[in-house]
């Protein structure tokens, strides 16, 4: 199981490395393999001939196929491996409040 401190903030605990271009860029990536999609697939009819799908590429979304540097970018250390991703994703989470890390234990809330 993978921990993920939680801050007081409500959010997920990140350092000062990660930052808001690194999402940025991996939703245009995310955007443009929805757009590439929208575009074989309007082309290709529900086949699933593998010749058509490269024509496909080819002629319809060939302009908008991320490049070699975009797709590397998101294998660098601070994206995570498959293995990693599908641990995080499809195995339990234990979640670590910022209160529960705290010594004495604060008062209880009353409502």
């Amino acid at each position: 199981a993978r921990t993920i401190p939680i801050s007081s903030s409500g959010g997920a605990a990140e350092d000062e490395e990660s930052t808001t271009p690194d999402f940025e860029e991996s939703w245009r990536l995310y955007e443009k393999m929805l757009e590439v999609s929208k575009r074989v697939s309007s082309t290709m009819g529900g086949s699933s001939n593998p010749n058509a799908l490269t024509q496909a590429l080819k002629s319809q979304a060939i302009d908008i196929l991320p490049n070699p540097d975009e797709l590397a970018h998101f294998t660098t250390p601070k994206f995570p491996t498959i293995d990693e991703y599908l641990e995080m994703y499809d195995g339990q989470m234990e979640v670590v409040l910022e209160g529960e890390l705290v010594w004495p234990i604060g008062a209880p809330l009353t409502y």
